[in-house]
């Protein structure tokens, strides 16, 4: 089990939270083998488990991987990361002034942060998309 900082649970919960998008971005019924890597997806039922399990998960603080859908969760957290939009609009906010810099300082830390944790779960490199 991995305790997250205020920002890295922030950065993953902005994707997590949107568990439609998770269950089409990893489900059989949108890949059919044609996503990256020849990926198939994932069978409804057990992503959405994973993805339960991942988000309760991260509520609490924590990042952890089950013995029960592993392969699954790992995926979760890739397209977390890979599939994000958190810092789209940081540069804007920080020039606008609604993000002070030394907090959007903090976010980019905490987002080099999760693609380290991320990674290494993974055991293959994951980008976050920064722009």
């Amino acid at each position: 089990m991995i305790k997250l900082k205020k920002w890295e649970r922030e950065i993953l919960l902005h994707r997590l939270e949107l568990t439609d998008c998770l269950l089409e971005v990893l489900g059989l019924e949108e890949n059919e083998g044609n996503g990256p890597g020849g990926f198939s997806g994932f069978p409804a039922d057990k992503l959405a488990t994973a993805l339960e399990m991942q988000l309760s998960t991260v509520e609490l603080g924590f990042i952890e991987i089950s013995i029960v859908n592993p392969e699954i969760e790992r995926e979760i957290l890739v397209e977390c990361l890979a599939g994000s939009t958190f810092f789209g609009g940081l540069d804007e906010a920080v020039a606008c002034g609604d993000i002070h810099r030394s907090t959007a300082n903090r976010m980019i830390k905490a987002g080099k942060s999760l693609e380290k944790m991320v990674s290494e779960l993974a055991g293959r490199e994951v980008s976050i998309q920064w722009h």
